[in-house]
């Protein structure tokens, strides 16, 4: 078995604000990682730190650019086990993607036909839940309680057999993680690296 992490985030700018009045859900915003120390996330989403758009398919990090520069976010991280078949196709299809990134757009439109429970499926088109909920629904890592384009950052947090690992503020997750990270080392008797 492997972990997956999916980080559910609420930003103050325009954009996570218009969609927590119109869904007035707790998080906004959804990120997929392979990885527990957050290096590496993947998402649909601005392009640029302090501009909404343009938007597309997008390498996010706790620690840079825009979590970095608006760390106190509330956020909420939920661990997921799955098969290392389905961690591999999973994967697959996001390395894929990442491969051929200029190719895909954020799907504002697709916002709104969720909002109206219209499934639509807008080809290269994604908005970040439904981005990985086609993931996860593609890879077999688990099913989905609707088809993607249906899926809010929010329904991720009572998806069957999540944890949540933590809830806070994405600076104080940083923190918990870098924590983490350095005392492992000392755990294994080896002395963390200085840089």
């Amino acid at each position: 078995m492997r972990s997956i992490f999916i980080l559910l985030t609420r930003s103050q700018t325009i954009a996570s604000r218009v969609i927590h009045m119109v869904t007035d859900a707790q998080y906004t915003h959804s990120s997929l990682s392979f990885e527990e120390d957050m290096q590496e996330m993947y998402s649909f989403g601005r392009k640029y730190t302090h501009l909404v758009l343009p938007a597309g398919f997008r390498i996010e990090s706790l620690h840079r650019g825009f979590y970095k520069a608006y760390n106190q976010i509330p956020c909420a991280l939920y661990e997921f086990q799955i098969s290392d078949e389905s961690y591999d196709r999973a994967r697959a299809i996001v390395d894929e993607m990442v491969g051929m990134m200029p190719r895909y757009s954020y799907s504002l439109l697709g916002l709104l036909y969720c909002r109206l429970g219209l499934a639509v499926d807008r080809g290269n088109k994604y908005f970040c839940s439904e981005f990985i909920a086609e993931v996860l629904d593609k890879s077999g890592a688990m099913e989905m309680p609707c088809v993607p384009s249906l899926m809010r950052p929010i329904d991720f947090a009572s998806l069957p057999g999540g944890v949540k690992r933590y809830e806070g503020t994405v600076g104080d997750l940083l923190e918990q993680i870098l924590a983490e990270a350095a005392a492992e080392p000392e755990a294994e008797g080896i002395l963390p690296i200085s840089v």
